[in-house]
């Protein structure tokens, strides 16, 4: 099943492999996972478990996208609707090299202040595809969970590394506000 696999982040170095400088992470199990298979690895901000939480049928095989056994799609969806409203209001990186830059998923220093947020808007998404009509109850279903997505993303405190050096500051700390224009 999907799931999350998190660890302190300490002092990381800048190593080069292959000719490549980057920081490296190597996850080394400390136990037989020899029965595990990787199909695939990412960085979304919520998962299954956490949709269960709000929905308990969530997992059934008459929600899950035909020959699918989880709902990973709607959380790497989620996740690029997330990271694009960020860049929209205007949260962009600086680094040395580069200059200015589009934040990513591997800017946010802590993924779990936006879990609520990105598990809702999954949500919403389900239940977006299964609605017929908008008198349908998937209807309402969506029209709730987007609701609860817009306000629990008003209230997000973000972390987010926009100088590119891997260190979470208190000068990185976001507030955003959800803005309403008037004429």
């Amino acid at each position: 099943r999907s799931g999350f696999i998190s660890w302190e982040k300490g002092d990381m170095a800048l190593t080069e492999v292959n000719s490549v400088s980057a920081y490296y992470i190597r996850l080394k199990p400390s136990v037989d996972h020899s029965q595990t298979t990787v199909r695939g690895i990412n960085l979304v901000f919520s998962d299954d478990q956490m949709m269960k939480q709000e929905f308990f049928e969530i997992d059934n095989s008459n929600l899950l996208p035909p020959g699918e056994t989880s709902h990973i799609t709607k959380h790497v969806a989620s996740r690029n609707n997330i990271m694009q409203l960020l860049r929209n209001q205007g949260i962009i990186k600086t680094n040395s090299t580069t200059g200015e830059e589009n934040i990513n998923q591997f800017d946010i220093h802590d993924i779990f202040e936006m879990r609520q947020a990105a598990t809702y808007m999954a949500l919403s998404k389900i239940f977006f595809n299964l609605s017929d009509s908008q008198e349908d109850n998937w209807w309402s279903k969506y029209i709730e969970y987007q609701n609860k997505f817009k306000s629990m993303f008003a209230l997000a405190k973000l972390s987010i590394d926009t100088d590119d050096d891997g260190v979470k500051e208190e000068s990185e700390k976001k507030v955003f506000q959800t803005k309403r224009w008037n004429r």
